[in-house]
């Protein structure tokens, strides 16, 4: 029978003389039949166990079953969750009575793996972001620079779309690796000057934004922009439209 079959049935058995204690960071001292089998019940896996002569201890996962005869004894054990290392200590005495099944509760451990989940989270998303932003600084280089970068198809666009007095016209889609690059035109179509910057064309999604020339347009002004956005995976490349805030 495996180690785990053993625990599940030492468990059906034992937990009416069980006993759950919050760990204090001091060995924990524990009443326990003799000549019987005590299941410590740990809130991480078990690395090692520390045990003499008077005693046997095998572990499992975050289970550790000790093997208790008539002389009083102790066991160490080591132990891991996530990144945080902790250790215990039991000291065990053997009487007519006692418990069978001790399950410990460690409210430190709890807040220390909690914390170093949310740093992994953390240093993900900054990963993440990072690599997204290098991704788009090295599209838009070569998109002004007239190239096309390994690992992006290149779809023509007629997209046009007014906003207000402004026509906006896509002419190219640099679609690749998660983001996709928009290159075109906007011009004023009003008789007053417009005021357009590159926080215009900023929304969710967006990452760079490049623009000929920022400030006040002409009547019938035209400049050229790219846009930088994220891809996402359910849309087509074919269907984006050109970022833009209205009122901008």
């Amino acid at each position: 029978m495996g180690l785990r079959k053993i625990l599940a049935s030492l468990l059906s058995v034992s937990l009416s003389f069980g006993l759950t204690v919050y760990w204090k960071d001091k060995t924990l001292e524990l009443k326990v039949p003799k000549n019987s089998v005590v299941v410590i019940e740990l809130p991480c896996t078990v690395l090692r166990t520390f045990f003499n002569d008077y005693v046997q201890a095998k572990a499992s996962g975050n289970g550790v079953f000790v093997s208790v005869m008539e002389s009083p004894t102790s066991v160490g054990v080591s132990c891991k969750r996530g990144n945080v290392y902790r250790n215990y200590s039991f000291y065990l005495f053997p009487t007519n009575g006692g418990v069978t099944y001790v399950k410990v509760l460690d409210p430190k451990l709890d807040e220390a793996y909690k914390t170093y989940v949310i740093s992994k989270e953390r240093e993900k998303e900054i990963e993440t972001k990072s690599g997204i932003l290098q991704r788009a600084e090295k599209l838009m280089q070569s998109i002004l620079k007239g190239k096309i970068p390994q690992g992006y198809e290149v779809i023509k666009s007629q997209e046009k779309r007014k906003i207000g007095n402004l026509l906006l016209k896509t002419e190219y889609l640099y679609v690749g690796n998660g983001i996709i690059g928009i290159v075109g035109k906007i011009k004023n179509l009003s008789y007053m000057q417009k005021k357009i910057s590159s926080d215009t064309f900023f929304e969710k999604g967006t990452i760079l934004v490049w623009i000929e020339k920022e400030g006040w347009f002409r009547p019938n002004e035209e400049v050229s922009f790219v846009v930088i956005k994220k891809l996402g995976k359910e849309k087509e490349a074919e269907e984006l439209v050109i970022p833009y805030k209205k009122g901008g």
